[in-house]
């Protein structure tokens, strides 16, 4: 039985982009609702996210990944986002900027679906199969920008984000509502990875009643540890 593809208008993405002060590059509401039609119709055969009505899409995946752009100035490549999963925000981020953002993902199905979603929209940035660590191994030091969103605690970004970012590379991290104890903990994490404190902002996705933060730390010095250390230690065991 063949399962109808659920459509998400442009207008409503330009729409909703506008009400967040976005004004979106042409042809970039339609990349970003093929983007969000792409992840619901795989996901009827794959756990790419357990958000599946198409307005909260829009709101919770698609506006979340960019709302943030209006106030943030200028994104600068080489850009890497790490545990992509879905393709947000990386994929959307370089819809929106035409930056080429690597995209970071371990599991094999998921890089897959990014691959082919790549080419669907003439993106540019490739796919990176692995973990953050491995790639850190092969390309260290390399990027001026790296971004993850809802992936992990905040000393585990900036522990997985020091290897690869270049002097003044930034580390630029979407969440919640992290709690004081978290932010706390990032504070010691940032000294021992060579990075700046993370300094916190809100940020709002129209139409939706969420908590939403950008924590954006810079790479100032060497690690005070050799990293990356051992892949997953930095989720289980993170420094600080």
């Amino acid at each position: 039985m063949k399962h109808n593809r659920i459509r998400i208008a442009g207008e409503d993405i330009r729409n909703l982009a506008e009400a967040a002060g976005l004004a979106l590059p042409p042809g970039a509401a339609e990349q970003l609702a093929a983007h969000a039609e792409m992840v619901l119709d795989m996901n009827k055969v794959m756990n790419l996210t357990r958000i599946t009505e198409s307005d909260d899409v829009v709101r919770l995946h698609i506006l979340d990944s960019i709302a943030w752009l209006a106030d943030f100035g200028t994104i600068e490549g080489p850009v890497v986002d790490i545990g992509s999963g879905s393709g947000f925000p990386g994929a959307a981020i370089e819809i929106m900027t035409g930056v080429p953002v690597l995209l970071c993902e371990s599991v094999s199905k998921k890089a897959s679906f990014l691959q082919g979603l790549q080419a669907a929209l003439d993106l540019r940035g490739g796919v990176f199969v692995g973990r953050a660590e491995d790639l850190a191994r092969e390309r260290p030091e390399e990027f001026r920008t790296v971004t993850a969103r809802a992936l992990s605690s905040m000393p585990s970004l900036l522990e997985l984000a020091a290897p690869l970012l270049m002097q003044q590379g930034r580390l630029i991290a979407l969440k919640a509502d992290p709690s004081s104890a978290e932010l706390d903990w990032a504070d010691r994490a940032a000294m021992k990875c060579g990075m700046s404190r993370p300094v916190r902002a809100a940020y709002a996705i129209p139409g939706a009643e969420v908590a939403r933060s950008i924590l954006v730390s810079t790479r100032t010095a060497p690690p005070q540890m050799r990293l990356p250390r051992r892949n997953g230690m930095a989720q289980k065991h993170p420094v600080g």
